[in-house]
């Protein structure tokens, strides 16, 4: 079957006033799969979510909302998944403008990392800094311990030896073939996605692996469960107009996809698992927020060295809006911060 290699997913005219509305309903049927293991829970916060539903009728504008869904979303659903910068729980403040996200209606679309947040963590970080240490070390006539802390794509492209720039390129190589052979999708990766496209809502992938494996991931995606592709994408080598665009944490791949997209950058989100760069790049952008993805609130070692925040400046721009745990989560919370909103 063959794969489609763009997805044009945002709505025009009827379609785009509506997609929130198709949204919600689809999200709400797609979720029902995953609230069976839990029934007893949901059946116990049902009667509270739709006495809550009840009061807030008149200034919500879905009065004839099922109460199925607003059972399956309620914020009782989400204060346990979702954190705010300093420990607050998510929304816990309905007007704390400055530190939820946006409604949908309001969101152009969405980029997202690829490792650790589009597919599961399975890049070997430690080994590969190891390795790129060792060859730069060689190349310096150093130690290893001094190479600490460096970034191995930045060693990359200033070590002065061919020879040096070989070795460290096949290191990544066979870090990211292994990554490959081992390549899972993150769970609630396909329910999210349908639920963005029936939003209106792009999708585009910024990741410092390279071209070719984005699109396995994308093939996987579509063989696995029909999903259009991703579009653009902005990987470490992609060129455009004979120019590598450089990588996060540098905001260039987010300004070029809104260029594509036609939008402001503050009509776009970031999401990925690494503060240094993704969350960094998104706030560079000056995105309309950004979600870090940690799972279980633990820290997984994804760090291609030089993500150490050296001023207060770049302390701050590693600071996400919100914390979330997984994808399924996210699409909670989009769902949830759109109702507080409208």
């Amino acid at each position: 079957m063959g794969v489609p290699r763009e997805n044009d997913n945002f709505g025009h005219g009827g379609v785009q006033r509506n997609r929130w509305l198709l949204g919600v309903v689809v999200a709400a049927v797609l979720s029902v799969a995953h609230a069976i293991p839990r029934q007893s829970a949901f059946m116990s916060g049902l009667k509270p979510a739709c006495q809550q539903a009840q009061r807030r009728r008149s200034r919500s504008f879905h009065r004839n909302r099922s109460p199925l869904f607003v059972a399956l979303f309620s914020n009782d659903s989400l204060q346990n998944d979702v954190v705010l910068v300093g420990g607050e729980r998510a929304l816990e403040e309905e007007n704390d403008e400055k530190r939820s996200l946006p409604p949908t209606s309001r969101i152009k679309g969405i980029v997202f990392d690829m490792d650790g947040t589009l597919v599961k963590h399975v890049i070997d970080f430690a080994e590969m800094r190891r390795r790129v240490y060792e060859v730069a070390a060689v190349e310096l006539n150093c130690s290893v311990e001094e190479m600490e802390g460096q970034c191995v794509l930045e060693l990359e492209k200033t070590l002065v030896s061919p020879k040096a720039q070989l070795g460290i390129r096949q290191v990544f190589g066979d870090i990211e073939r292994k990554a490959v052979k081992d390549m899972a999708l993150m769970d609630g990766l396909d329910t999210l996605c349908q639920y963005l496209d029936a939003c209106g809502i792009r999708r585009a992938i910024v990741t410092r692996n390279v071209e070719r494996n984005v699109h396995l991931m994308q093939d996987l995606l579509w063989t696995s469960h029909g999903i259009p592709n991703f579009y653009p994408i902005v990987a470490r080598d992609t060129v455009v107009e004979d120019t590598l665009i450089p990588y996060k944490p540098a905001p260039d791949a987010i300004h070029y996809i809104c260029q594509q997209w036609n939008c402001d950058t503050r009509e776009v989100l970031m999401v990925g698992d690494s503060a240094a760069d993704d969350i960094a790049a998104g706030n560079r952008a000056g995105c309309g927020g950004s979600v870090l993805l940690q799972s279980m609130n633990i820290e997984l070692d994804n760090d291609s060295g030089g993500g150490v925040a050296n001023s207060e400046l770049e302390v701050r721009e590693q600071i996400p809006t919100v914390t979330v745990p997984d994808l399924p989560t996210l699409q909670r919370l989009l769902l949830l911060s759109n109702e507080r909103k409208r």
